[in-house]
């Protein structure tokens, strides 16, 4: 039984803000592999 070594290079980009989902989809459309971590932080209201 032989054990393949695969290797994967990993790159990262650097976007605008709020620029990231539009770069996902665009290279996702390329049928790259992409990883986007995603955190949702719920925000307090302020009241004035």
């Amino acid at each position: 039984m032989t054990i393949e070594k695969l290797t994967y290079s990993w790159y990262v980009l650097h976007t605008k803000s709020r620029f990231e989902n539009v770069l996902h989809e665009a290279l996702f459309k390329k049928s790259i592999e992409v990883f986007l971590p995603k955190i949702q932080v719920r925000s307090k209201r302020r009241d004035r």
